[in-house]
């Protein structure tokens, strides 16, 4: 995103514990340098304590680390919020030694549509008060007489859901998080007529797409 002033850009990166250190170690050996005095920032989603053992991050300045994010609720992981849309995350299985995570972005409920046409007939002609009526609330003429949110407005497009999968045999996990979704990205990297060699790394693409619910379905097993 750019700056305040416009002139700089900010690449956020969210990804698991070791983004970082990745990012930071390939820009430095590469010598690759941000075009356009764009920064870089790296948030991390909190590693599992099985998983990844602490230790000390790369030192770079053409990164710069954004701190580290941690389950909440429900074991889910609150990643950004903006004035449209939130975003969170939830795990999702891989390799036994790997945390992979998949990724929901909701959008916020929007306002009401003002229909012009009947507002002008209730008496309210276009003007900062139309900001109101799009939140649904109701606004006062000068005479005393109310034009309700409810006979001038239409109800704003129902929020919409989207579910991004990375490598995973089963993301199951997730499905709260990820109920009522409009799209799902599943990741399937082998064709169903190639074999899995007995390995519950991977999804073949007749699984992801074997269930009408989101991410509610069967998935490769280690012997089948």
């Amino acid at each position: 995103r750019y700056g305040p002033d416009g002139a700089g850009r900010e690449v956020c990166v969210y990804g698991p514990e070791g983004v970082y250190d990745y990012l930071a170690t390939t820009l430095a050996a590469s010598r690759v340098v941000p075009p356009f005095g764009a920064k870089i920032r790296v948030v991390e989603l909190a590693a599992s304590s099985k998983k990844r053992a602490p230790r000390r991050r790369a030192e770079t300045r053409l990164v710069e680390h954004g701190g580290v994010l941690r389950e909440g609720a429900g074991g889910f992981v609150s990643v950004l919020e903006t004035a449209g849309h939130v975003v969170e995350a939830g795990r999702i299985e891989h390799r036994p030694d790997v945390d992979t995570w998949g990724f929901v972005v909701t959008e916020k409920p929007g306002l009401r549509n003002v229909d012009k046409a009947a507002a002008t007939r209730a008496g309210l002609a276009p003007g900062p008060a139309y900001q109101d009526l799009q939140k649904g609330l109701d606004v006062a003429l000068d005479d005393g007489s109310i034009v309700k949110a409810a006979d001038v407005t239409r109800p704003p497009p129902s929020p919409r859901k989207v579910v991004l999968l990375g490598d995973t045999s089963d993301p199951s996990a997730i499905e709260p998080l990820a109920e009522g979704a409009d799209v799902v990205v599943h990741e399937a990297t082998m064709a169903d007529r190639d074999e899995l060699g007995g390995i519950p790394l991977l999804c073949l693409p007749v699984a992801a797409a074997a269930s009408p619910r989101p991410v509610s379905t069967e998935y490769p097993r280690r012997g089948r």
